[in-house]
């Protein structure tokens, strides 16, 4: 999940926006544990422009 979250923040960045930082992995995995992740590669993505960079930067047929 990390290793796929991380590729799809460096092609949205590849595409021109700018994505949160990365967060290192053990706070990933702390978050992950406790079922709240709050890293999404696309949340500084205008709105508008958010669907666009989701289809050109996420596989929709690879979950995690």
């Amino acid at each position: 999940m990390f290793d796929n979250l991380a590729a799809q923040s460096k092609c949205v960045q590849g595409e021109g926006y700018e994505v949160p930082p990365t967060p290192s992995w053990q706070s990933f995995l702390e978050q992950a544990r406790a079922k709240c992740i709050d890293w999404d590669p696309t949340s500084r993505v205008p709105e508008q422009l958010r669907s666009s960079a989701r289809k050109a930067c996420i596989d929709q047929d690879k979950w995690w």
